[in-house]
């Protein structure tokens, strides 16, 4: 009886041992709180860090192709004005030449122009920034100009008193062909980059000043009918001053009347792009030397112009 006792005992004090060890190896396998769980990475934590890399690659790819485009083709319609301090004009009141301070202004005008936007840093300051140089090789431009007045605007007869040259028929119609480069500083600034909006993050200001040089033709269109003299009636057999006179018409008559002049301009302008459009504005100022092409008939008198051109302009930007 006492030897079962003793055993019930035993194998209850087994049974209690076994299960305390079981119950403390569970509680230690769960967590230890007081354990630094900070170098455990959760799959949140994966999720949220992947999203974040999507999150940065994506808007760099996208700030990409908002910068991306630094070439324009613009064709523009303008208006330019031509100005001299002493030029020869004549006075069919007085049928003399006499210098006048005198203004031509373009009925119209176009030009086409391609440019180039060369960023001096590789990224946009704060995405939204950018410091460059603007520079255009081609930049071509056709201007008119109206006949100053009706009635007769030149007198082929009269000649300047140093050489025996006619003077050059300012005041006729008038095509102007010109030629020029430039070069200079130019800022460019997307405001809307960092929104949420894609359409508008596109929208970019540009703004420039330019240093070049141009060169170009005046074609005056002289017509028989705008010279004060006039051939006698009598043509086979001119003689004394009706010969002089009628073969200065006929020189004149007959003669390329074509400039050609030169100089150095500046100009400034603004632009506003979205994706691959942009309208603008320009003005371009200068000084042009012109002389004609015939020295023969107008000598080599040189006629001094400043010129101011304002250009309203559509460009295509890639």
């Amino acid at each position: 009886m006492k030897k079962r006792i003793f055993l019930s005992v035993f194998v209850l004090t087994c049974a209690m041992h076994l299960f305390a060890q079981t119950d403390d190896q569970t509680t230690q396998g769960i967590l230890d709180f007081e354990e630094d769980t900070t170098s455990i990475t959760s799959l949140s934590d994966i999720i949220k860090t992947q999203e974040q890399i999507y999150e940065k690659t994506y808007h760099s790819n996208f700030i990409k192709s908002v910068w991306k485009r630094k070439k324009a083709f613009t064709v523009s319609y303008e208006n330019t004005t031509l100005k001299s301090n002493k030029l020869m004009m004549y006075d069919q009141g007085s049928d003399k030449y006499s210098e006048e301070n005198k203004t031509f202004e373009s009925d119209w005008g176009v030009s086409i122009k391609r440019s180039r936007t060369s960023a001096l840093h590789k990224r946009p300051i704060a995405d939204i920034v950018t410091f460059a140089l603007e520079h255009s090789f081609l930049d071509i431009s056709v201007n008119h100009y109206k006949k100053i007045r009706e009635g007769k605007l030149y007198n082929s007869n009269i000649v300047d008193t140093v050489g025996g040259y006619n003077y050059t028929p300012w005041g006729t119609e008038m095509y102007s062909f010109a030629y020029g480069i430039k070069l200079g500083p130019a800022i460019t600034i997307a405001p809307f980059t960092h929104t949420r909006s894609r359409g508008l993050a596109h929208i970019r200001l540009l703004g420039y000043f330019n240093i070049g040089y141009r060169a170009g033709l005046l074609w005056l269109r002289g017509k028989d009918d705008y010279d004060a003299n006039q051939p006698s009636g009598n043509t086979n057999q001119p003689s004394g001053n009706d010969y002089a006179a009628s073969t200065r018409f006929d020189r004149v008559s007959n003669s390329i009347m074509l400039n050609w002049g030169h100089g150095l301009t500046t100009s400034w302008g603004i632009r506003l792009n979205w994706k691959w459009l942009g309208i603008g504005y320009e003005v371009i100022n200068g000084d042009l030397d012109f002389r004609s092409v015939v020295n023969d008939i107008y000598g080599k008198k040189v006629s001094k112009f400043s010129q101011s051109t304002k250009r309203l302009s559509l460009s295509i930007v890639w």
